[in-house]
């Protein structure tokens, strides 16, 4: 298959065609609206001066001007064209202009009587003020000479169009049909409410809520987190799920604590995957070109593409099997049994190849941190049928103290079927519990800004703190001075000169993290941040250093640290990332299809309004929001998965557009609709000069948001461009 480098990077051609199909997609959204508003301006009698998808501006950088279309052709009254930028479009009736600065060049441009007589350059006045002249005449096919209800129907089409086209799109998808990742829990987050209600992997969320019918068809993403997304503060939801051939209802309630950045509420799952291996991430950093092309054709090493079907020859048939093998087996080289495809005489086929994955050392930066109380365990958890209680503090396990709370997970998990003492300080107590540990179920650490650190075999969850307990000898820490009772302010990768961008791309983030800082009344506060920079200091480059600052006796200090892999600890992920799960979905009849079209499209209207509301409150971060860059990388990814997930995502933006446009901003659809029911209202149009100065303050929030937007974009993509 055929490729070609674009920017840097080897694309490969069946993204272009995803991406023209986008093209194609978003741009007939754009359409459909703009022909709304061309079509009844028609009808009533409009003169329509351009139509437009995308925007034509007049463009010059010093004494060259840019073509403003990529395409135009006149056609009558009217000149068709495709905008030099493609944010939007337009339809130009003649006397209606969005911007404020043609206001009086329209009016002129529309007026009849005495026109010839006046004299623009004698004319001072503001294009609002009001004059008490005889009453002026309109050009009868100028959009203001129409009454109120033609200029409203005129107004409401376009978003009118997107309602219609969005059932249209939603039934043609569930007609021809699609792939969707259903409400299948791959896996739960330590310490969220789905941990502590006790989800499993393999569970299935079939019913969100005691209303409606159970639905074997629920989406993921549209349907299990946009429902939670949206749930009010302090509310709690219903979920019928089905484990086996049980069906049981479970209430949860969301928490945003596992989203700092962008306040969305979760419950705390993620979505199945599947046994075929998507990528394999590279510890060390990406690899070369020519390092992937000898990958590729070294059979012995693990492909994307391949489907594992054992590991250390336990057969897997779903993901939850596979890590359940992992986080058993973390010390361990795994021997993976693979069938990859394969072509032979007789055409194609499939072979079954058995590959090596090598253990994959901590990292550590020669730190020991505080461990802190136990805050959650999950319904039926070895701990809690031990008598186990929130806020115990483990203190030994096996008759040795805890040592490292970041290995402890794996401590314990060697000692899984045996039976252990624990002690516990319990208030001023302590106390000796008896507990069995399990074979872990799942592998995590914290992976998300204040985190917890799980203990899958005891079914509990604690923090750290940030004060160093202990320093490992022969570290970089003691060299460089670090010891117990020094505390932790904050950590920054420091990756070697010219290997930002690669760390960057690694990770995600070159920024500090805040292990600790005062409060408004100077105390210091724990973020609970070190088992996230944990998390993230395993995918780090080889050579990248830590610089860890510090408070020893009230003074701060910094050092710079190298962090060492350990030859005892090793993590269970081994890098793989694989494809998600999807079932079919396809409706055999036309009104079925277009039943749930109409349902989905509602679906969609209420949950643009239901963000929007969040947005305002301040429920929602507006870190959440994306510009066109999002849109059309979402959008590509949901071409890549077929043309129906591709028409459901129009469905979605266009309810997004409908909402959007008609939201009472001047300048918007919306807004022009609001100064046209006041005129209907009051029986005379909205005073100019007030028209005027909302124009322009609705046209600078709407130029304001989309540079924010456009930064959301640049910063949420940057490490993709490294």
């Amino acid at each position: 298959m055929g490729q070609c480098l674009v920017f840097g990077f080897s694309m490969n051609w069946d993204v272009i065609l995803y991406f023209l199909q986008v093209c194609v997609g978003l741009g007939m959204v754009i359409f459909v609206h703009e022909l709304g508003h061309f079509m009844v301006a028609k009808m009533c009698g409009v003169k329509c001066e351009k139509f437009y998808v995308g925007f034509d501006p007049q463009i010059k950088i010093g004494p060259w001007s840019l073509p403003n279309a990529l395409f135009k052709i006149q056609r009558g009254e009217t000149e068709y064209g495709i905008g030099i930028i493609p944010l939007g479009g337009y339809v130009k009736m003649l006397g209606q202009d969005d911007n404020p600065a043609k206001y009086k060049e329209e009016a002129e441009r529309i007026t009849l009587t005495n026109q010839e007589n006046r004299d623009p350059s004698q004319d001072t006045s503001l294009p609002d003020d009001d004059i008490d002249e005889e009453p002026i005449e309109l050009d009868p096919r100028s959009y203001p000479a129409k009454s109120v209800p033609q200029r409203i129907a005129i107004i409401s089409a376009g978003v009118i169009m997107n309602l219609i086209f969005a059932v249209i799109f939603a039934a043609i998808a569930f007609r021809s049909g699609f792939e969707y990742s259903p409400c299948i829990i791959g896996g739960t987050f330590p310490g969220s409410p789905a941990w502590v209600a006790g989800l499993q992997p393999g569970d299935r969320i079939i019913q969100i809520g005691r209303e409606g019918e159970p639905n074997e068809h629920l989406r993921f993403k549209r349907d299990l987190q946009g429902s939670v997304m949206l749930s009010d503060e302090d509310s709690e939801l219903e979920f019928l799920v089905r484990r086996g051939e049980e069906e049981s209802w479970y209430t949860l309630k969301p928490t945003r604590d596992f989203s700092e950045k962008h306040r969305i509420a979760l419950i705390g799952v993620y979505a199945e995957h599947s046994l075929q291996v998507k990528a394999i991430a590279e510890i060390g950093g990406e690899l070369s070109e020519e390092e992937k092309q000898s990958r590729q054709e070294d059979k012995t090493l693990l492909q994307p593409g391949d489907i594992v079907t054992s590991v250390n020859g336990y057969s897997v048939s779903l993901q939850k099997d596979f890590k359940e093998q992992l986080a058993n087996l973390a010390s361990e080289v795994l021997t993976l049994s693979v069938t990859r495809p394969a072509v032979d005489k007789n055409g194609s086929t499939q072979e079954t190849i058995d590959v090596k994955i090598p253990q994959r050392s901590i990292r550590r930066l020669g730190l020991i941190v505080g461990m802190g109380p136990i805050t959650e365990m999950y319904r039926d958890s070895p701990a809690h049928k031990a008598g186990f209680e929130r806020g115990d503090q483990i203190v030994n396990v096996a008759g040795l103290p805890v040592g490292d709370p970041m290995t402890l997970n794996e401590r314990i998990r060697r000692l899984a079927g045996t039976t252990v003492e624990i002690d516990v300080q319990r208030g001023n107590d302590l106390q000796t519990l008896t507990v069995t540990p399990q074979s872990a179920r799942l592998f995590s650490i914290g992976t998300v800004p204040g985190g917890s650190v799980p203990i899958e075999s005891l079914g509990v969850v604690f923090q750290t703190t940030n004060v160093v307990r202990a320093v490992i000898p022969n570290s970089s820490a003691q060299e460089k001075g670090l010891k117990a009772g020094d505390q932790i302010e904050q950590v920054e990768f420091i990756p070697v000169p010219g290997g930002e961008r690669k760390e960057m791309k690694n990770i995600g983030t070159l920024n500090p993290l805040v292990i600790s800082s005062k409060d408004e009344n100077g105390f210091y506060v724990y973020t609970g941040n070190w088992p996230h920079f944990f998390s993230l200091m395993q995918g780090t480059l080889p050579d990248t250093q830590v610089k860890v600052s510090y408070l020893r006796d009230g003074k701060r200090n910094s050092v710079t640290l190298q962090p060492i892999e350990s030859t005892e600890w090793f993590l269970a992920a081994r890098g793989l990332v694989f494809e998600d799960f999807v079932e079919p979905l396809q409706i055999t009849n036309w009104g079925t299809a277009c039943q749930l079209a109409l349902q989905q499209t509602s679906k969609d209207l209420f949950m643009v309004l239901g963000f929007l509301k969040k947005l305002m409150t301040g429920e929602i971060s507006p870190n959440n929001l994306g510009g066109p860059v999002t849109i059309v990388a979402v959008a590509t990814s949901e071409a890549s998965m077929g043309t129906g997930r591709l028409l459901l995502f129009l469905t979605m933006l266009s309810a997004n557009l409908a909402v959007i446009n008609f939201l009472p901003i001047p300048v918007l659809d919306g807004g022009h609709l609001v100064f046209l029911v006041a005129e209907g209202l009051r029986g005379k149009p909205v005073d100019e000069q007030l028209q005027f100065r909302l124009t322009v303050a609705g046209l600078i929030f709407i130029l304001g948001l989309m540079v924010y937007v456009l930064g959301l974009d640049f910063l949420r993509f940057l490490p993709f461009f490294y």
